[in-house]
């Protein structure tokens, strides 16, 4: 039997054909290579002028006497806050008597999902998005 034949050589010749045919496959789409060089777009005009937009001022801070009532009362310190209003009512429920046992915040309103601690019983209450004090739940 001759040499011809080794399975070296028909791998070979396997990727030769392979290249030859991606090779030629190229060269036909492209014609080859006459329509790789395709013509120049043509450019439209421009217009005649540009009119830069205008700038407005630059910023400046007010004089410094305008600012004389933040110098006097700094921000944070006790006495800039006013005082409390007298009207404070006694909070609907006593401190210790009810045991939070979970939250609910929808979108509409919240709920506070209580417990009691002498009855087991289990009230809930809801308060209002705008408020979240106790006593504005009912």
């Amino acid at each position: 039997m001759s040499q011809k034949f080794t399975p070296a050589r028909v791998e070979t010749a396997f990727w030769l054909a392979i290249c030859a045919g991606l090779v030629i496959s190229v060269g036909v789409d492209t014609d080859w290579g006459r329509q790789i060089r395709l013509p120049a777009r043509k450019i439209a005009d421009l217009p005649g002028t540009f009119k830069a937009p205008e700038l407005t001022e630059p910023y400046s801070l007010p004089g410094a006497d305008t600012m004389l009532e933040t110098t006097l009362r700094p921000l944070f310190i006790v006495t800039r806050r006013p005082a409390p209003t007298a009207d404070i009512s006694k909070p609907a429920m006593n401190k210790g008597q009810f045991v939070l046992t979970g939250v609910s915040i929808l979108p509409q309103v919240k709920y506070a999902f209580l417990l009691e601690k002498a009855g087991n019983r289990s009230p809930t209450r809801s308060c209002s998005l705008r408020t979240t004090t106790a006593r504005s739940c009912r």
